[in-house]
């Protein structure tokens, strides 16, 4: 895009080159000497002779005008004869610019304006300099300055709208000072005397006091011929505008009235000029479509729809939303019984666009995250308790790229059984109790079962049942030779009988033998065995 903006800070004098010097700077401490002052003095191509005032020239007709800086000068200087630029806080009731009141300070903190032709104009780029010191500028107070004195620029407002004074003050031919003389050329009287601190609205207020006292020179000392003997002010000219689609600007224009004759003098006009002719003008440059297609308007995300609305044209504008329904990541949420984690994965590999995360569990309350964490968490959460959080993913401008609303339950705690303890067993005593499956089938003379008791009890006091015992198993008859076996109930085995098992031919013995019974049995078995032994021993008859 062009960009075009013509401001020009010197004047051109198209006047035949003069011997003498231009300017007299007037001083006494060549210390004080605004060498910033003098700087404005040599881009206009004026040149400036520094006159101590202890050595003042009776005439001071040569120059073209002279300048009076910040000192307490002691002579009194003829303002009144000479165009003069009186900048000094000292000067009001010496050069009669004032009653015996004199010049007056405004100072502030922050920088001050001026009041110029209904606007205000800051003057200052600091309130304060470099010490600390609030940075004033002079006035002419209102109730102080002479009669004659036109008010340029004045003081900057205050809330009531009140104006103390002129900051800039002008004074023409035939007005009186307070010392009862009579002004024969221009006075303009400039109290923005910081220079240091001087914003570029200031320096061009200068340039208007030295155009203001160079035109008494030149209208009433030089007779002009042409226009060309006429001073060029340039940086009077105005800012540009459009015109069409075209940016111009009025430039300032010296016209010699009555050339060559005893009355001529020059005046200025304004006289529009294009400086730039363009496709279209805006705010008085020349302007190019910022966009003429989509393409023009690619930012480098692809998650964004660029689009170029009004293409070509100066209300030409790139638009970069992002996509509808557009799922920038994806979140996984982790429960435990006091907290939730989010966990973050993206969907897209280029998220440079993504500042990051507004997370809330309340919807009122929001953390942020940046988008390079991959996680967050919840704490100090209720357990076995449905809870919704809230994501929302934004730009570099805070702009809502997707928001998400997950619900998820927090997990219950471990559960915790408690057993009673037996009234008569004593404090801690168990009442767990051992549970045994069915014995299983005879296999091989064996039969199992299992015994267990529930987990997160106590363990039984009772020793642990027996898991496996004997048995008989049936045999399967085969051939011709049959042999009949008789079998036996299984026995239980007796953990604590010394008594060993009696056997006999065909003869069946019970499987478990009290006490109680067992010389009772034994009696009958011996009775058995002697009635045999009689039966084979006795002879035949």
């Amino acid at each position: 895009m062009v960009k075009t903006k013509i401001f020009i800070l010197a004047i051109i004098l198209l006047i035949p080159l003069a011997v003498a010097s231009d300017v007299a700077y007037i001083y006494d401490n060549e210390a004080k000497i605004d060498r910033n002052i003098i700087g404005v003095f040599s881009e206009l191509g004026l040149i400036t002779d520094l006159v101590n005032e202890k050595s003042l020239p009776s005439d001071l007709s040569n120059y073209k005008f002279i300048f009076l800086g910040d000192e307490n000068i002691g002579e009194n200087i003829p303002i009144n004869k000479y165009p003069s630029i009186v900048a000094g806080y000292y000067l009001g009731e010496k050069t009669g610019l004032t009653d015996k009141d004199g010049t007056s300070k405004l100072a502030s903190t922050m920088p001050l304006k001026v009041k110029l032709k209904g606007s205000e104009i800051i003057v200052y780029t600091s309130g304060r300099d470099e010490k600390g010191t609030a940075i004033p500028y002079y006035f002419l107070d209102n109730d102080n300055k002479a009669a004659g004195l036109i008010k340029y620029a004045g003081t900057y407002s205050t809330s009531s709208g009140k104006d103390f004074g002129d900051v800039i003050s002008l004074a023409g031919k035939g007005d009186k000072l307070y010392t009862g003389e009579t002004v024969e050329s221009g006075i303009c009287f400039f109290g923005i005397i910081k220079s240091d601190y001087w914003t570029p609205e200031a320096k061009r207020l200068f340039l208007d006091c030295i155009k203001y006292v160079y035109d008494y020179t030149a209208n009433e000392d030089t007779t002009c011929y042409t226009d060309n003997d006429c001073v060029v002010f340039s940086v009077l000219d105005s800012e540009t505008f459009c015109e069409g689609s075209n940016v111009v600007q009025n430039l300032t224009t010296p016209k010699c009235i009555n050339p060559g004759q005893i009355e001529s003098y020059c005046t200025y006009e304004e006289v529009p000029q294009i400086l730039e002719e363009c496709s279209f003008c805006v705010d008085g440059k020349c302007g190019e479509p910022e966009c003429n297609s989509n393409e023009d308007c690619y930012d480098g995300f692809l998650f964004t729809e660029d689009i170029c609305l009004f293409p070509g044209t100066e209300n030409s504008t790139c638009k970069n939303d992002f996509k509808n329904n557009l799922e920038l990541i994806t979140v996984v949420a982790i429960a435990s019984p006091n907290s939730i984690t989010l966990n973050f994965y993206h969907n897209y590999s280029n998220l440079s666009g993504v500042k990051g995360y507004y997370l809330s569990e309340n919807g009122i309350n929001w953390s942020f995250l940046e988008i390079t964490n991959s996680s967050y968490e919840f704490t100090n959460l209720k357990s076995s308790t449905e809870y919704t959080f809230n994501v929302q993913i934004v730009d570099y401008s805070e702009f809502i790229i997707q928001e998400l609303v997950i619900s998820v339950k927090t997990a219950a705690l471990p559960e915790t059984k408690i057993v009673e303890a037996s009234s008569g067993g004593g404090a801690g005593a168990c009442l767990t109790k051992w549970d045994c499956t069915e014995w299983g089938e005879c296999v091989n003379n064996l039969q199992t079962r299992t015994c267990s008791y529930p987990k997160n009890n106590c363990k039984p006091t009772a020793k642990k049942p027996i898991e496996i015992q004997e048995c008989i198993s049936e045999t399967a008859f085969s051939g011709t030779n049959e042999r009949e076996i008789t079998p036996e109930t299984p026995k239980t085995p007796i953990q604590e009988s010394n008594i060993p098992p009696i056997t006999g031919a065909s003869v069946s013995i019970p499987d478990i033998l009290t006490s109680d019974n067992a010389i009772l049995t034994a009696a009958v078995s011996l009775m058995g065995l002697i009635t045999v032994y009689f039966l084979i021993s006795s002879p035949k008859k």
